[in-house]
């Protein structure tokens, strides 16, 4: 007699509002990077890196449209594959930082905004390079910044060019601490009173704890401070710190996201640091600490961007979240008003993301686009490339439909099924799991396109499932939802 309420949204090849994920590239690829240009047309860039031996061509995509048609411009060899690689839109020009191959030397690739010369300039010689970060001045002189981790050495390079990446003047040198040349990459950001800000991981002197520290310098590259290191609370491993700014002088404020591991209970945790400020506290408990993410089974990968028009107060934040058989995708923002306040977290994947370094999503805004916020560019294991955003809203129908999406019921009785419409053919699988990753139900069956399905959803023990939909072993639907008592 007792009725059973089952929250359902399983909408079509999306979640939670935005749209189908539209395919800029069909891979596979080795690693990608994107970025924009402040003008009329909102004009996006994609660089990305071919899986394709024994030349790995790095190849550049432009969409002049908020992202719903993407045009190949360009194709270069950089000699072997790449571990990451940073794009960077500046002034009349386009920017592709990389380590090459061949003499670990940090170059930049830099192409006129039509892509009609090419100019290849070394950044960090004679100077051999693991790990870099790069971002760009974002007065009208357009200086780029660039810091490089020494394979020779615990230190760390700040370089500057103000003459569109020709050429590139060592700033200053950082000892850093014993074992920081075997550390996770650095983060470079722009921000308020015109200072660079980094953020990285560390190791105590004699290569024990690590901890994340805040560095900064002004545009000039000097009066050089590292800040207290960020609380560790308790983790046993720290990774992915990123770093971004409010630029808005009304609005100062400091973001620092990073990954934080737990053994006992075995957890991750995506930790976001903030401070209402235009430089770091010296003291560490000034800091605001939230946890926006956790999960048992890791992988958060975050991307941390603000807008590059001044001034500008906001952030978007982008990061991977995994569950059994499946990464999602992420998305949320902040301000600089209200900096330790996060909006709604939205999922947008509709395809399993590789959750790899250098295919890890990346935030990208489109000026002018019809809705606000940042785009977010993801890789799917199966090599290809994604691109969803706040304004894309159309959604393809050949996969899966469901009867009223939006007039689901929420109370069923015990026992009644689901209603799906399938316009594909071929071996249905329905499987949901629990939040431990437990399966709980299965069913499998073939199917013929056209007509409605009755699922009997045989759940009996209240709680938060997740449900996951197969056709011919492609997943094309997945839902998180409770089953009340």
């Amino acid at each position: 007699m007792g009725k059973v309420g089952l929250l359902l949204i399983l909408v079509p090849l999306q979640l939670l509002g935005w749209g189908q994920d539209l395919t800029i590239y069909s891979g596979p690829v080795v690693c990608f990077d994107v970025d924009y240009r402040l003008d009329p047309n909102g004009t996006m860039y994609l660089a990305l890196q071919k899986d394709l031996s024994p030349d790995y061509p790095v190849e550049i995509y432009t969409s002049s449209d908020h992202g719903n048609t993407w045009q190949w411009q360009a194709e270069f060899d950089v000699g072997g594959k790449l571990e990451r690689m940073r794009l960077l839109v500046a002034d009349d020009y386009v920017y592709l930082f990389y380590i090459s191959p061949s003499t670990d030397i940090l170059d930049v690739a830099r192409y006129d905004i039509n892509f009609d010369t090419l100019n290849l300039f070394m950044v960090t010689a004679p100077y051999s390079v693991i790990k870099f970060a790069v971002t760009r001045d974002l007065r009208e002189d357009y200086c780029l910044y660039c810091v490089g981790d020494l394979s020779s050495a615990a230190y760390e390079f700040l370089w500057r060019s103000c003459d569109r990446g020709e050429s590139w003047t060592l700033l200053d040198t950082v000892q850093v601490f014993a074992n920081d040349a075997d550390a996770e990459w650095p983060s470079l950001a722009y921000g308020p009173s015109d200072f660079i800000y980094e953020t990285r991981l560390s190791y105590d002197i004699w290569g024990g704890s690590a901890f994340i520290v805040t560095n900064t310098w002004d545009n000039y590259g000097s009066n050089f401070e590292r800040y207290t290191p960020l609380s560790t609370y308790g983790f046993s491993l720290l990774s992915s710190p990123h770093i971004a700014a409010s630029n808005d002088p009304a609005f100062p404020a400091i973001w620092v996201v990073y990954t934080g591991i737990m053994e006992s209970p075995s957890d991750t945790v995506l930790m976001v640091a903030c401070y209402p400020d235009s430089l770091p506290p010296d003291t560490n408990n000034e800091w605001t600490y939230d946890d926006l993410a956790s999960s048992p089974y890791g992988t958060f990968r975050p991307d941390i961007e603000f807008y590059k028009n001044e001034p500008n107060r906001w952030v978007d934040l982008v990061f991977l979240e995994r569950v059994p058989g499946w990464s999602y995708v992420k998305w949320t923002w902040s301000d600089g008003s209200s900096p330790s306040v996060w909006g709604d977290t939205i999922t947008i994947n509709n395809h399993n993301p590789d959750t790899l370094l250098g295919n890890s999503p990346k935030l990208i805004y489109s000026p002018g686009a019809p809705a606000s916020g940042a785009g977010v560019v993801y890789a799917g294991i199966n090599g290809n490339i994604y691109f969803d955003a706040p304004w894309v809203t159309n959604v393809n129908e050949g996969n899966i439909s469901i009867q009223n999406p939006l007039q689901f019921p929420t109370l069923i009785e015990r026992g009644d099924p689901l209603y799906f419409s399938f316009k594909k053919s071929g071996n249905l699988e329905l499987s949901i799991f629990d939040v431990k990753g437990s399966l709980c139900f299965r069913e499998v069956q073939e199917i013929d396109g056209g007509g409605t399905l009755k699922i009997p959803i045989n759940v009996k023990t209240p709680g938060v499932y997740f449900l996951n939909v197969k056709i011919n072993g492609e997943v094309i639907g997945r839902s998180k939802f409770e089953l009340l008592p």
